[in-house]
């Protein structure tokens, strides 16, 4: 893992969605990435940089410690 990524809960990140209301496609839009590199981010096989998790938290209006690994 780079110093620029970070590890977040990826079950957290995908409930703090569905809450939201919000699709992978929504989010992946709005952050300005495919809903493919969206959705391995949401099942943990890609670890986001931390502007990419940033700008997921902040479509959610979410912080990024209540997504963040235990």
């Amino acid at each position: 893992m780079l110093a620029e990524e970070i590890m977040i809960n990826c079950k957290k990140l995908r409930i703090a969605r569905i809450i939201k209301e919000f699709t992978q496609t929504q989010v992946a839009k709005a952050i300005g990435v495919t809903q493919s590199h969206y959705n391995k981010i949401e099942k943990g096989k890609r670890v986001g940089s931390i502007k990419t998790i940033q700008a997921i938290c902040k479509v959610l209006n979410i912080s990024i410690s209540e997504i963040l690994e235990p």
